[in-house]
């Protein structure tokens, strides 16, 4: 169950039982409306909206996509662009760049497309590379030091 899903149903279930109850555990200040689009944000008290929404409460959709890029601080020359070597490792080649973000084909996630899922369902890091992870267990690091640093 993702967690704004959980704060909305605590909420109704305050409201419902009752005013002192409500305002005894009121732990948001973020209107009801946030939940619609946007995550409220209990440390922060506000409502932080996703991709494609703005606003005090994540009501405003963007018309422009250009708006969006200059709320997120990038150039309105690369706003819009769809140069790879803009975002984060090329995105891989398992996606394409607009506007300095990544958007991952089917099956791969991630700031650089670099995660999918495996044949057992847990994500996998690089897989199309023969990335493997390192086994568990105990490890000793061995560090090379200058001679200046050692006490000898």
């Amino acid at each position: 169950m993702c967690y704004s899903c959980l704060v909305l149903i605590t909420l109704q279930l305050l409201a419902q039982s009752g005013p002192t109850i409500a305002t005894a555990l009121s732990f948001t200040s973020c209107e009801p409306k946030c939940f619609d689009h946007g995550t409220c944000n209990p440390e922060t008290q506000r409502c932080e909206c996703p991709l494609l929404w703005h606003g005090f409460d994540c009501s405003i959709p963007f018309s422009q996509p250009k708006e969006q890029c200059a709320t997120y601080s990038h150039s309105l020359l690369s706003c819009g662009s769809r140069d790879q070597t803009q975002c984060l490792n090329s995105c891989h080649g398992r996606g394409w760049c607009e506007g300095g973000f990544c958007h991952c084909h089917p099956g791969h996630y991630g700031a650089d497309c670099a995660l999918s899922l495996g044949p057992d369902g847990r994500p996998e890091l690089l897989s199309w590379q023969g990335y493997t992870p390192r086994q568990h267990g105990v490890k000793i690091y061995v560090y090379e030091l200058p001679p200046l640093t050692n006490t000898w």
